[in-house]
């Protein structure tokens, strides 16, 4: 279940479930990548898309005004839960539900495929979804353009990568110490975590290093990837753990890199060989080592696992997100968004995600574990393992 789970909360003058379900057959009607269908040709699965007129996506409407604040909670949190553990049929890689709370309240619940879409391109969405409710909601037509598949260009360059003797002699030539799943505790039997956690480095300490990141010379983003390696080490007693990164495969030779929707990203394995004492020079050389990737960050993951004749080379995978595209609605139409809370899990058994909060300066790290590997006492004690990681570096 390669999920992304989205629930927004809005205060509304004039909720309208009819104009949402509108806006989102437009939008799904004009951006092909949403109209995605996995089929199995032979031993392969290949990605096509449904024309329009053929495809058809699931949108649930509850009404909850007549129920008590403790049923509203409990029906909107199995809602939620139940979602979480669906897996998406093969021809619809994405849903929705709405939920009238209040007379001025609804909920909306957006779930998709990771393999179709990712963050940068979510957020163009649904900027695009709440400008089009707006105007079907007041009785207007919207202006939506039908998008290129620029993901198509993006298939293209990963395969030209993949054929590329300079890629495939960088990626054959890296040292990876595979820190898979062989390395870990199994528990057998236990259901697959649904919540994970969310923790702050507060905007104190997010201060200190960004103060660090500029000392040394390099992005914020090295330095939290430098700890999360130093902790994954310490905590794995592996001397030089691979991790996953994800690197944004969002290349200026598309041609549309940034306005684009689809899945642009690409996971990658890394590791630091030669830890000192100082880990101000460790992490320059995790930033010299992401630039050296950089130039081949298209390549093919499946393909890397081939040359370095190894599969699963990590279990623990890193992502920072530093969005400056945020969606944001017009002022002055009755509508304000009072909470969103979300879920993005990964197929692997632990995954970080560190996201700027550029509205208090600080860093919101959300955890989402695999139960048979974890618990939530590994995990907290994990978790402070980084903090103090981060505490010492940043001191």
């Amino acid at each position: 279940i390669y999920h992304v789970q989205q629930c927004f909360e809005f205060r509304d003058v004039r909720p309208s479930a009819e104009a949402m379900r509108q806006a989102l057959t437009l939008l799904v009607a004009a951006h092909p990548v949403f109209r995605t269908a996995l089929i199995q040709v032979g031993e392969t699965t290949v990605q096509a898309i449904t024309p329009e007129d053929a495809f058809a996506f699931e949108f649930i409407e509850e009404d909850l005004r007549a129920c008590t604040e403790v049923e509203r909670d409990m029906r909107l949190r199995d809602h939620v839960i139940r979602d979480r553990g669906r897996a998406f049929p093969d021809e619809a890689l994405l849903r929705f539900a709405w939920f009238r709370t209040a007379d001025d309240m609804f909920v909306l619940v957006h779930s998709i495929h990771h393999a179709i879409d990712d963050g940068w391109g979510n957020q163009h969405f649904l900027g695009q979804l709440f400008q089009a409710y707006i105007r079907l909601r007041n009785g207007e037509t919207p202006d939506v353009e039908p998008a290129g598949n620029v993901f198509r260009e993006y298939v293209a360059l990963q395969l030209e990568l993949a054929d590329s003797k300079e890629a495939r002699s960088f990626w054959s030539s890296r040292r990876f110490h595979p820190c898979g799943i062989d390395t870990l505790q199994r528990h057998p039997g236990r259901t697959q975590n649904r919540y994970g956690s969310v923790m702050t480095i507060d905007a104190s300490t997010t201060g200190r290093l960004r103060t660090l990141a500029r000392r040394l010379g390099v992005s914020l983003k090295s330095v939290l990837l430098g700890a999360y390696l130093e902790t994954i080490r310490s905590w794995s007693c592996v001397a030089s753990p691979t991790v996953g990164v994800i690197v944004n495969g969002r290349s200026e030779r598309l041609s549309d890199p940034l306005g684009s929707l689809g899945l642009f990203w690409n996971m990658l394995p890394f590791g630091h060989d030669e830890w000192i004492a100082d880990h101000g020079q460790n992490v320059q050389a995790i930033q010299r080592g992401l630039l050296d990737m950089e130039r081949h960050a298209a390549f093919p993951h499946d393909s890397i696992e081939t040359l370095q004749g190894a599969s699963g080379l990590f279990f623990a995978t890193f992502n920072y997100l530093d969005f400056h595209n945020a969606a944001s609605l017009p002022g002055d139409e009755g509508i304000e968004l009072a909470r969103v809370y979300g879920h993005d899990k990964f197929h692997y058994p632990l995954n970080h995600a560190f996201s700027v909060d550029r509205s208090n300066d600080a860093i919101n790290v959300c955890v989402q574990y695999d139960d048979e590997y974890f618990d939530g006492r590994d995990v907290h004690a994990l978790n402070v393992r980084l903090l103090d990681v981060l505490e010492k570096f940043s001191a």
